[in-house]
């Protein structure tokens, strides 16, 4: 397989593509968030707001802060409602 590895597709990633084009860092965060690049921290070190469309509250789990993150277990809203 070497010599047929390519870079991951995520802008600004330099490690090599593992499954679906993406390296396992990103692959990873796909499986997850559907979203390659979500990132729960902020290059800053403070956590990330929640993505709920206007809702400023910091992230908890899955990119949403805990009352979302409990709407969401409970199915109330769909990860895909948020931004």
């Amino acid at each position: 397989m070497q010599g047929k590895e390519k870079p991951c597709i995520v802008d600004g990633c330099g490690r090599m593509s593992r499954s679906r084009g993406l390296c396992n860092t990103h692959y990873q965060r796909w499986l997850r968030h559907k979203d390659p690049s979500v990132s729960l921290i902020n290059r800053s070190g403070k956590k990330a707001e929640c993505v709920m469309t206007g809702c400023h509250s910091p992230a908890q789990a899955k990119g949403l802060c805990k009352t979302h993150y409990a709407n969401y277990r409970r199915k109330t809203i769909r990860a895909a409602t948020h931004a």
